[in-house]
């Protein structure tokens, strides 16, 4: 289980799902803002089998179209139970528009696997880091353009993508 989400984004997360319902603004907390590019904290209990929908975007015109989202789900203060990922399978993107309501309401609707940001903003991991207490050791991730719909299922929890479903 994990109990808190710390973000970050360039540029920012316009909105967040939880199993298909959208996460009310009272529980994100904007950590940090620099030109532009966001961290946050989301309190939010996820558990295994959960699904996560953030819809991210940059602006293609600043700093020359660089985009990053960077997550980790926290159990403490000092410990991640997930990450961002472009390996375990967890992480996919959608970015067409008809295929977004079930994207959202749907655990077992994926869209493509997410993407490395290209280019990528060159403070995204040290600011990850900064707000994990350097406990974050996932991957910067994105779709193919400026506003994308990045979905994680929580199956398993844990980054351990060994580890069995409980």
């Amino acid at each position: 289980m994990a109990y808190l989400l710390r973000i970050t984004a360039d540029d920012f997360v316009v909105a967040i799902w939880h199993n298909g319902q959208r996460v009310p603004d009272g529980n994100r907390k904007l950590l940090a803002e620099i030109y532009g590019a966001t961290m946050e904290e989301v309190n939010i209990v996820v558990s295994e089998g959960d699904w996560l929908v953030f819809n991210v975007v940059s602006n293609p015109l600043r700093w020359g179209g660089s985009s990053f989202f960077g997550v980790a789900g926290m159990l403490t203060s000092r410990k991640t139970m997930f990450a961002s990922s472009l390996q375990d399978g967890r992480w996919t993107y959608e970015e067409r528009l008809e295929h977004l309501p079930e994207f959202l309401a749907q655990r077992d609707v994926h869209g493509q696997p997410v993407l490395p940001p290209s280019p990528e903003w060159d403070q995204g991991r040290t600011k990850m880091q900064e707000i994990t207490s350097s406990t974050w050791d996932g991957d910067p991730i994105w779709g193919l353009s400026h506003n994308t719909w990045i979905k994680f299922v929580a199956t398993p929890l844990t980054n351990d993508v060994s580890a069995p479903a409980q």
